[in-house]
C-alpha cells in the first residue's frame, strides 16, 4: 500500500500545504540541539566539573563553549529548514548565516541613470 503527498498541493486542513519531510527533520533537529546547548549553558560547566574532575573555572568555560556552538548549529540548522521550506528560493540549500539572496546577473549591472 503507497500513500501519494504532494506537498506543492494545498490541503483544506493545513492552509500551507504538507510540509517537506527535510524541514520537518531539519527543524526538529534544530529544536534538539537548541534544547541541548540551554542545558548546557545553565548546568553545562557544573556537569563538567563533577563528572570530569575539571577545574570549575575551565570546566564553565568549556560550558559555555559548548553552548555557544550548539547554539550556532542549531541556527544553521533552523536557516537551512527554511530555505528548505520557502519555493521562492532556487538555491540549493546551504548552511550559512546571513542573508544570501541569489541576485541574477542582469540584476547586477550598474545604472548610472537615477
Amino acid at each position: 500500500m503507497y500513500i501519494a503527498v504532494d506537498v506543492n498541493s494545498s490541503d483544506a486542513a493545513s492552509p500551507r500545504g504538507a510540509r517537506p519531510l527535510l524541514y520537518t527533520v531539519l527543524n526538529g533537529i534544530a529544536g534538539t540541539v537548541g534544547a541541548v546547548a540551554v542545558m548546557l549553558f545553565f548546568v553545562g560547566g557544573r556537569a563538567i566539573h563533577e563528572f570530569l574532575n575539571v577545574d570549575r573555572f575551565l570546566a564553565e568555560v568549556e560550558g559555555l563553549t559548548l553552548a555557544a556552538v550548539l547554539g550556532l548549529v542549531a541556527a544553521l540548522l533552523k536557516g537551512a529548514a527554511d530555505r528548505v521550506e520557502d519555493p521562492q528560493i532556487n538555491e540549493p540549500v546551504s548552511l550559512g548565516l546571513g542573508n544570501s539572496q541569489h541576485v541574477p546577473e542582469e540584476d547586477q549591472r550598474y545604472d548610472p541613470r537615477p
